[in-house]
């Protein structure tokens, strides 16, 4: 029989984890839009994405943060 450990994974780690799949789809996010095929592309695009890259990587940020605080 496996022995019990006591480890659980608690709510911290839960919304840490949900935070860092979030920040992994804001980064994703500009790369599947570059996908659409637009008749007028936008002046701004580029610039618009590579903001939601750096929020995205704030937002993984975050949720390593979240894993690592002390209770």
């Amino acid at each position: 029989m496996a022995k019990d450990t006591g480890a659980t994974v608690g709510p911290r780690e839960a919304a840490a984890v949900g935070v860092i799949a979030m920040g992994i789809f804001v980064i994703a996010l500009p790369f599947a839009a570059s996908a659409i095929k637009i008749d007028a592309p936008d002046q701004a695009f580029p610039m618009l994405a590579a903001m939601n890259v750096l929020a995205g990587l704030f937002t993984l940020g975050a949720g390593v943060a979240v894993i690592r605080a002390k209770d």
